[in-house]
């Protein structure tokens, strides 16, 4: 039997934002995509994956890359149920932490912007850039749990992307719940812990994960 869950450290962009529709309405009121370019531009960006000076060549102008970082916050929202969500993990006495990838002015921009500090303050935010390594690594993983004093064995990893934060947190020993958006699970990769569709739908898991763990 798994031990009781005592703390959920968080993926930042498609998991508790939806960077998706904020990158989509950058492209909308900045740039002013039509359809078809739009969604090319969505297909190339890759949920925000793809190398950055390159799309952001492709679109017309490196050095839009650096307008964008500086404006995507104007546009972040969390998904829906995740202010909810968070107060009922605390409510339960769960610990809460983000790690993600990317650059740390604007990660904790997008955090800010979506009124997620009040849920993980500076000290309850781990950035890549930061740490000099990237999901992946599960060095990435080891030193959040280490800074922000959780237990690896008692940790789960809530993110969306297959290889960045599921592989990876596994790789660290660390249990994790897949964030799917209705996407299919790549046949190579070790399954999840548990999918969700979104990450509203992790509170009921979670309420009885707290039930049959541990007891």
């Amino acid at each position: 039997m798994h031990p009781r869950a005592h703390a959920v450290l968080f993926d930042l962009d498609n998991t508790l934002i939806d960077r998706e529709a904020a990158a989509t309405r950058w492209f909308q009121t900045r740039l002013g995509l039509d359809c078809a370019r739009l969604v090319e531009a969505r297909r190339r960006d890759a949920r925000g994956h793809s190398p950055r000076r390159a799309f952001f060549r492709w679109l017309g102008d490196e050095t839009l890359w650096d307008r964008f970082r500086q404006e995507l916050p104007e546009f972040v929202q969390p998904f829906g149920g995740v202010h909810d969500l968070l107060n009922l993990l605390r409510r339960q006495g769960l610990r809460l932490g983000v790690l993600t990838n990317g650059g740390a002015r604007l990660q904790r921009a997008k955090l800010r912007a979506a009124g997620l500090d009040a849920h993980f303050p500076a000290s309850a935010v781990v950035v890549s850039q930061e740490l000099g390594v990237d999901k992946p690594a599960p060095r990435a993983f080891h030193i959040a749990c280490d800074r922000l004093g959780f237990d690896r064995e008692t940790t789960l990893y809530v993110g969306d992307t297959p290889v960045a934060d599921i592989h990876g947190s596994t790789m660290a020993g660390l249990r994790n719940c897949w964030v799917a958006g209705g996407r299919p699970w790549p046949a190579d990769l070790r399954k999840p812990d548990f999918t969700v569709q979104t990450t509203a739908e992790l509170a009921p898991l979670m309420t009885q994960e707290l039930r049959s763990c541990g007891t």
